[in-house]
């Protein structure tokens, strides 16, 4: 005669092992807005089939979306939430609402940055940062708190350090960078954030774009011309990933 008891606790702990995958998975697409198969396998620890098909489970049961999208030589698939799966993940009582995932209205450049700052994120992660905050939550709190520059996201170092996180692909008009070094400098003594760091990939190197910073001399801060020292370029550090 077969053990029911032990079909049954089987039964609940997959159950169980199921909807954990599952809040996972609405929790990263929560805060990142869309994500891949690739990424999300890494967030709930399973590799290929096994993601894929909880993926397709959650679209089968109303959960998630998908839209495929071009990105260089190849098509790229995303989710994101459903408008049910956008209320389910929502705190009205603490006035967080979730958007819900909208085919179309992706751009390519917003789908190869997000991605790669997905990719970041895991890696910093695994790496022990903490306390990660997508660039929608930076802006958050920029408007609450009257930052100068909202950048790509924020986390905490192993060290506890608090650090502007930029990810690059591509370089920016030269003319860009002494504004963003004066708003990140001035952040930085009002004890907003502590270093910035940029994380350089696809055709932005990091030598190059610490070359970039070091050049710049002056800035200029309410109307000052401020000269830059060495220890103001040491709050910038530049890495390749």
């Amino acid at each position: 005669m077969a053990n029911t008891q032990f079909l049954l606790n089987d039964k609940a702990q997959q159950a169980m092992r199921i909807a954990e995958k599952r809040q996972l998975i609405i929790g990263w697409i929560k805060s990142e807005s869309f994500s891949t198969c690739e990424i999300l396998s890494t967030v709930i620890g399973l590799k290929g089939q096994g993601a894929h098909n909880t993926l397709k489970a959650m679209m089968r049961d109303g959960l998630l979306r998908s839209e495929e999208l071009p990105t260089g030589s190849r098509m790229q698939i995303i989710y994101g939430l459903t408008p049910h799966a956008a209320v389910l993940a929502s705190d009205f009582e603490n006035d967080e609402v979730v958007n819900y995932f909208e085919p179309g209205r992706v751009s390519a450049w917003t789908l190869q940055h997000s991605l790669a700052l997905q990719k970041l994120r895991l890696q910093l992660e695994s790496a022990g940062w903490t306390d990660w905050k997508t660039e929608r939550e930076c802006r958050r709190e920029g408007q609450a708190q009257g930052w100068l520059k909202v950048p790509d996201s924020v986390a905490s170092n192993p060290q506890g350090e608090r650090i502007a996180i930029e990810c690059e692909r591509s370089y920016k008009s030269l003319k860009r960078f002494p504004p963003i070094m004066a708003s990140y400098l001035q952040m930085m003594k009002q004890n907003k954030i502590e270093k910035v760091h940029y994380w350089c990939t696809g055709q932005c190197d990091s030598q190059k774009m610490q070359q970039i910073f070091k050049s710049i001399k002056e800035i200029n801060i309410k109307g000052q011309v401020v000269p830059l020292q060495d220890h103001h370029h040491q709050m910038f550090h530049f890495f390749n990933f």
